[in-house]
């Protein structure tokens, strides 16, 4: 409090947005009432981009888990076909909350979602959406229904979902799955020039 008046400093106690994007340290200071503004003013818009190699991901396993449901999301939003699909992301995500960046390939959050994210209050809801995209696409939209694919690098008969980040990669190059092992040995990473015959 050296460098700030008493007449200046905001009632109450308030986080401090680099120290949660540095250290995930949601502990409240003291801060200026035009800090304090600007912090409410901007507490729930979508501005702070996590990376997928930030280091703050590996100091939060729960934002670590919300990124990677959040991937999950946009693969599937990726997977959509049908015309209602704008229609069906407003429904599910803005429900109760403007929750429809959640769509986009960038990892956005407000601060908002980070406070919530460290509470451990909007896992389940990220959960949910995840689950309602994924019922979308597997079951209810007859446009949309996607039914997976096999590993055209072992050719087992396990079927593999694109959006199954964690054990499955999606090439964009010749649109197969692998699963992440057999990824790389298939012929897109050794000659980025190859082509299936379709």
């Amino acid at each position: 409090m050296r460098f700030i008046c008493a007449n200046c400093v905001a009632d109450e106690y308030s986080i401090i947005p680099a120290f949660i994007l540095k250290y995930w340290n949601f502990k409240k200071f003291e801060i200026s009432k035009r800090a304090k503004d600007l912090l409410v003013s901007l507490y729930e818009k979508p501005i702070i981009h996590i990376k997928s190699m930030d280091p703050l991901l590996k100091k939060s396993c729960l934002l670590f888990e919300a990124v990677i449901i959040r991937r999950k999301i946009h693969k599937i939003f990726d997977l959509m076909k049908c015309d209602k699909k704008e229609e069906f992301v407003n429904n599910t995500l803005n429900k109760n909350n403007k929750h429809d960046y959640f769509v986009l390939k960038e990892n956005l959050f407000s601060l908002k979602d980070l406070s919530d994210i460290n509470s451990n209050n909007l896992i389940n809801t990220i959960q949910t959406y995840f689950e309602l995209f994924e019922d979308h696409i597997l079951n209810t939209c007859e446009v949309c229904h996607y039914e997976g694919g096999t590993c055209m690098g072992c050719l087992s008969k396990e079927i593999l979902f694109a959006y199954n980040i964690e054990t499955v990669f999606y090439c964009n190059n010749c649109n197969r799955i692998y699963h992440k092992a057999c990824s790389e040995v298939h012929p897109c990473k050794i000659d980025p020039d190859f082509k299936y015959f379709k």
